[in-house]
């Protein structure tokens, strides 16, 4: 649900199935009434299409995606949304919701085999309805919503993932398949045991695991990325970037080094300066170096961020610099006003490699791995008694 207004935006995630249940009762229209005069917010109910519309722009303004698809699985419906040239082109929303897939055809735990069949014939069955489905096989896939992002965060617990975002994660079909299989022999009891998985979705997660697999399997792919922004976050950018002709931003990894850039309170001259001065070494080396565009946008990114840890304190802060940028802790916009989690402590610093042995090594060796200074112990202190001139 969404209050439209042309200053000021509010939205109100009541769940598919809330929203749902509005559109068929009997008296919808009256609740929507009763909210405008007591709360002053004009209600708009989103329909499917509309709803994947929002999850494809929240998810490409924070995603590089050319041509592909973006998946949403919720609880009451998902969402296949389809992008061409970084841009929406058409969605459709289906009733594959983990949770209503759940209410439908599973009565044990864990579910037996005949449940399982009847939910993957009726996954494949309304996959089969998107026309235009086949004609986007093979291209990227991008992931949103909680339950996709649960599964991602099990196979983060598992590789032993260290950052604190799941944003631009890779899960695999391979991975999709062992939590899958895990699901399927445990109790749900035994099932909100494993590392990674919300309690709360330990009943349905499975049923999103093999609508997941389904799509991956249809499209020929073997993994999907994540976003972790989607309808929300959708929702905002069109009010933020309301003065553009689309709501898209034109360089997505631009804007969030200029994001961060500016929630660090970055000094912008001073990082223009520097800037520009990598950039022309970077161009009058080339011959030397050989790199192309992708390393001098990686560098330009670094020259606008280098000074940022000062924000935390100046003695250290090239480290607590790389602490910020390697968490991401605060790199995204947030819409919802949704605090960001207190970054670790900084690392230690990284010394050259470097060992006895090369000391004796070829000329290209010590060039390469210089050996560290020698660190002299302190002087001795004299007892003052030394000093005393005797009288």
């Amino acid at each position: 649900m969404e209050h439209h207004d042309p200053d000021r935006v509010a939205v109100i995630d009541l769940g598919s199935n809330t929203a749902r249940l509005i559109v068929l009762s009997a008296n919808g229209a009256e609740f929507v009434d009763l909210v405008q005069r007591e709360i002053g917010l004009e209600l708009r109910i989103l329909d499917g299409e509309r709803e994947a519309y929002y999850g494809a722009l929240g998810a490409l303004n924070e995603v590089v995606i050319g041509d592909g698809l973006i998946l949403d699985i919720g609880g009451g419906s998902a969402q296949l949304s389809e992008v061409a040239d970084s841009d929406y082109r058409r969605g459709q929303s289906l009733t594959l919701g983990a949770l209503a897939l759940t209410e439908r055809f599973v009565r044990n735990d864990p579910p037996k085999k005949s449940e399982l069949a009847a939910v993957h014939d009726e996954i494949e069955t309304q996959l089969d309805s998107i026309k235009w489905l086949s004609s986007v096989a093979s291209k990227k896939l991008v992931g949103i919503g909680g339950t996709i992002r649960n599964l991602a965060k099990i196979e983060a617990e598992r590789q032993g993932y260290p950052l604190n975002t799941l944003h631009g994660f890779r899960l695999t079909r391979r991975s999709v398949e062992e939590s899958a299989l895990t699901f399927r022999e445990l109790s749900l009891a035994d099932r909100q045991k494993i590392p990674g998985l919300s309690s709360d979705r330990g009943d349905i997660i499975l049923q999103g695991a093999l609508v997941l697999l389904a799509v991956l399997e249809r499209l020929e792919l073997d993994e999907i990325t994540i976003s972790i922004s989607g309808l929300r976050e959708g929702i905002f950018f069109e009010h933020f970037l309301s003065h553009l002709p689309r709501p898209l931003t034109p360089d997505v990894r631009r804007f969030s080094v200029l994001n961060m850039a500016r929630n660090y309170r970055y000094q912008k001259p001073h990082a223009n300066h520097v800037r520009y001065l990598a950039g022309r070494l970077f161009e009058q080396l080339a011959p030397l170096h050989g790199y192309g565009p992708p390393e001098k946008e990686l560098l330009d990114a670094a020259a606008l961020l280098h000074d940022i840890g000062t924000i935390i304190a100046y003695d250290g802060h090239h480290q607590h610099t790389q602490t910020l940028i390697h968490y991401k802790w605060a790199a995204r916009v947030h819409p919802q006003g949704d605090r960001p989690r207190r970054p670790p402590r900084p690392l230690p610093p990284q010394r050259p490699p470097w060992n006895r042995r090369l000391r004796g090594g070829s000329q290209e060796q010590r060039r390469h791995h210089p050996a560290p200074p020698r660190r002299h112990p302190p002087p001795r202190r004299i007892p003052r008694a030394w000093t005393q001139r005797r009288r």
